[in-house]
């Protein structure tokens, strides 16, 4: 409904790997021999940060559960509160999991505690 475009036959694929995943045909479907469709697939994962590592001269690397054709940025804060300081920007996702290193930025470096957060773009 609302489409220009016949949506059939949908499918959530078994062991797909997301938190949600359909599959469809979008197109012309007149008869069995007489189509004009591609597939097409929503895939998924809800936000989520699985690790992050500090790693030698001031790297940080960070894996977290991503989408595919999303991209992000890694933000940072001292506090909790604010998230002024950009560690990364348009970071693209990998697929189902992703995962950058970037250089500490110096705010975080010279504070006792630092804090980071991946923010999907919109």
């Amino acid at each position: 409904m609302g489409s220009s475009k016949d949506n059939l036959r949908p499918i959530v694929p078994e062991g797909h790997g997301y938190d949600k995943a359909l599959v469809w045909f979008h197109g012309t479907y007149s008869t069995y021999t007489n189509f004009d469709t591609e597939v097409m697939a929503l895939l998924q994962n809800e936000l989520k940060v699985e690790n992050i590592e500090l790693k030698e001269d001031e790297q940080v690397q960070l894996h977290w559960h991503s989408s595919p054709g999303k991209s992000y940025d890694i933000i940072g804060s001292t506090d909790l509160q604010d998230f002024p300081i950009i560690c990364a920007s348009d970071v693209f996702s990998q697929g189902a999991e992703s995962s950058f290193q970037f250089v500490l930025p110096a705010l975080l470096q010279e504070s006792p505690r630092g804090f980071f957060r991946v923010k999907e773009k919109l």
